[in-house]
């Protein structure tokens, strides 16, 4: 008789073979592998997608690079024609004006209004620097005095021994003359500052100079002052002289007649151009004019003026008011 199952001890439901003799898998072997296949297909998409995004962001690297190279390309460019139009209008003075003026008349005097009071140079020489001060008026004051030495030839009288050739006798002195050299003090170098006068929008105020014998009395009358203290504006080195006449409207300020009022820079610019390490760059101008004059009362001196054109600041810049531009001028009685 066949045997009944019943309850908790039923019998588990075992694969059955199809009319092939095939047997069916378990409904839980077939959610696993379905599972498998499912993550394998997500991995594989996101190792995609990750070199997706590496690729993407080193194409973005790279298109923000060639972005960079070329605007400081471009930058370099307009930096490099901005500063050779600038040293063009320098050099041929397109830039040139005096201000409230034209550059038409730019060499009258009447146009030129200086900052400062501009002291008679002419009048220190032969005053000793107490008088100089003075003269000088409110607000002059030494700041430095440097002695001015040189090698002196002297002679002196010495006793010298002398030994007799008798090796019995004693010996005996005489008196000798002897030559020899002494650093002497033969006058002064003063420098003076005019603490009165305003300082212009460099810091530059100007100094009084002075060289003094060994009188203590002034030689050599020198003054520094910047143009924007003359009162000059904005203008190129070879206009500042050739066309608003600096050196001739300065010798007036100090008191000094040149005896050739002709005054130009040379031809070849060589001789007040000075370039920077590039060959090409313009880092500074600077002539020294020379020559003979006569003061107000008609006494003969010499007088010499430098002009600078200091191009190292505006060079980094490229900011015209960067150039520091300084006026030296000096007169010398004569003998």
């Amino acid at each position: 008789m066949a045997e009944k199952t019943t309850g908790k001890h039923a019998a588990k439901p075992v694969s059955t073979a199809d009319s092939t003799g095939a047997f069916d898998a378990p409904a839980s072997e077939t959610s696993f592998d379905a599972e498998v296949s499912h993550r394998k297909r997500i991995k594989g998409h996101k190792q995609r997608s990750r070199r997706t995004r590496i690729v993407l962001i080193f194409v973005i690297l790279l298109l923000l690079a060639g972005l960079g190279f070329l605007g400081y390309t471009a930058w370099n460019i307009v930096m490099e024609a901005n500063q050779e139009a600038s040293q063009t209008a320098a050099s041929h003075g397109e830039s040139s004006t005096i201000e409230g003026d034209t550059k038409s008349d730019a060499g009258t005097t009447d146009k030129v209004k200086p900052q400062v009071s501009i002291p008679n140079l002419a009048n220190l020489v032969g005053l000793t620097t107490d008088e100089a001060i003075s003269y000088l008026g409110s607000g002059a004051e030494v700041s430095s005095t440097t002695d001015i030495t040189e090698e002196v030839e002297k002679t002196r009288e010495v006793e010298v021994e002398v030994k007799s050739d008798d090796p019995k006798a004693e010996p005996t002195t005489e008196v000798q003359t002897e030559t020899y050299t002494e650093e002497e003090v033969v006058g002064h170098h003063v420098t003076i500052s005019m603490k009165n006068d305003k300082t212009d929008s460099q810091g530059n105020r100007p100094s009084v100079y002075l060289t003094t014998d060994k009188d203590e009395k002034t030689t050599i009358v020198g003054y520094s002052i910047s143009m924007e203290s003359l009162g000059y504006g904005d203008m190129s080195f070879s206009d500042a002289v050739n066309v608003a006449r600096i050196v001739q409207n300065t010798l007036s300020n100090v008191g000094v007649t040149p005896a050739d009022g002709n005054i130009a820079l040379p031809e070849d610019e060589s001789e007040y151009r000075t370039f920077g390490e590039d060959g090409t760059t313009v880092a500074e101008e600077s002539y020294t004019f020379k020559g003979d004059g006569t003061t107000g009362e008609g006494t003969a001196i010499t007088w010499s003026l430098r002009l600078t054109y200091d191009y190292s600041a505006y060079n980094v810049s490229k900011n015209w008011d960067d150039v520091i531009k300084l006026v030296y001028v000096t007169v010398e009685a004569t003998e």
